[in-house]
């Protein structure tokens, strides 16, 4: 019967650490006029941390040449750029932190598109590493010509015009 009580509870102390370790520490924005994108990961698009809008073609030097190729920009110069426009979103943190998670992107008013991101779980080394994604996002007639990234890590909130 011990042995019972014991397993028991090892199993259900371990369930309850696993569980843990799933549970996510990025908020959930209320997003009023959210949109749809598709994303694709990137190694690095330029030095620093922020948004950057691309909205077309002469824009995609906004993107550091030495940082920034291969299957990414291809992927950038493929975009119908009539339609939807490029979002490259990059954070820097420490090498060993959970990956960068987007949250949402939403039309916050006829110039401006926010993007809300977060990574759940900063890792503990001194190193800057860049974490990037790309987002292709559609729009209306009306092209923003702002992007604001909405960053949360480890619980700390961060916004870059």
């Amino acid at each position: 019967m011990k042995r019972r009580v014991f397993l028991s509870t090892t199993a259900l102390t371990l369930s309850n650490g696993c569980l843990s370790l799933l549970a996510s520490d990025c908020p959930n924005p209320t997003l009023e006029d959210e949109l749809s994108y598709e994303k694709r990961d990137a190694t690095s698009l330029f030095i620093g941390e922020g948004a950057v809008l691309v909205t077309d073609r002469d824009e995609t030097n906004r993107f550091n040449s030495r940082v920034f190729g291969g299957a990414a920009k291809q992927w950038v110069k493929d975009t119908e750029l009539d339609n939807k426009v490029v979002l490259g979103i990059q954070v820097g943190t420490s090498g060993e932190s959970s990956p960068l998670q987007i949250l949402g992107v939403e039309r916050k008013n006829a110039t401006t598109f926010n993007a809300y991101t977060c990574i759940a779980h900063p890792g503990q080394t001194n190193d800057w590493v860049p974490y990037a994604k790309l987002l292709r996002v559609p729009h209306d007639e009306q092209v923003p010509t702002t992007a604001i990234l909405t960053h949360w890590e480890g619980g700390t909130k961060q916004t870059y015009p």
